[in-house]
């Protein structure tokens, strides 16, 4: 094995050996607990990053993205509370056959108003 250093090859004798290899993991492990594995590790992966970003960030966009389900759910409970255009959009459009350019202002303040309306009897009802 020519170019390689000397703990390169005690490691390659010892990789196989499964006592060495657990005693090696529980040192790296103890090693990331402490404050000064910690930021070691840190300023690795920012220069990782640093010098990998572009390939990085291509890998990044082929994932999905975890909390868009969370966001979508929080951004239209606020727009149904709100009652905001896009909202009531939403409804004109789910059953009526209508898309949104066909949508005018004037049945965006109709459709506020009955959503409205409903809401107060729905409220006096429960009441």
């Amino acid at each position: 094995m020519v170019g390689q250093t000397r703990n390169q090859k005690y490691y390659a004798k010892k990789k196989n050996d499964s006592t060495f290899m657990e005693e090696r993991r529980q040192r790296a492990t103890a090693f990331r607990s402490t404050s000064a594995g910690k930021a070691y590790h840190r300023k690795y992966w920012k220069q990782y990053y640093k010098e990998n970003k572009n390939r990085i960030d291509e890998y990044r966009k082929t994932l999905p993205d975890p909390t868009r389900n969370a966001r979508s759910r929080k951004y239209w409970a606020l727009q149904k509370e709100n009652l905001t255009k896009p909202y009531i959009v939403r409804l004109l459009t789910r059953h009526s056959g209508l898309t949104k350019n066909e949508i005018t202002p004037y049945m965006v303040v109709k459709k506020r108003k009955e959503v409205q309306a409903f809401r107060e009897r729905k409220k006096n009802r429960n009441v």
